[in-house]
């Protein structure tokens, strides 16, 4: 991904890690600006001041990619604030429902 995070997204994932406890959790959804809020969903726990990908949730397989995208995102903006952000091999729990809906 080539991607470039802007001074807002740092500052945001800034805020945001600072905010959380040690164990808290950042749970976001696929849902895109202005429009509602899917069910495919990542959950981000912090532990060892550092974030790790703990929940994949994939009820639509169609926003599959626009959740890993976010996650990308997620992991190049931790990872130039300097904080350790791991997204492989550490999912605790994943959902992926594969029934495909009309």
């Amino acid at each position: 991904m080539t991607w470039t995070p802007s001074e807002y997204d740092l500052e945001w994932s800034r805020e945001l890690f600072d905010s959380l406890k040690e164990e808290g959790i950042w749970k976001f959804s696929t849902g895109m600006m202005g429009m509602p809020i899917g069910n495919t969903n990542a959950t981000f726990t912090k532990r060892r001041a550092g974030m790790v990908l703990t929940d994949i949730h994939i009820e639509n397989f169609t926003e599959q990619p626009c959740l890993m995208d976010r996650i990308d995102k997620a992991k190049i903006c931790f990872s130039k604030l300097g904080i350790p952000c791991k997204i492989d091999s550490c999912v605790e729990t994943a959902f992926l429902d594969m029934v495909s809906k009309k």
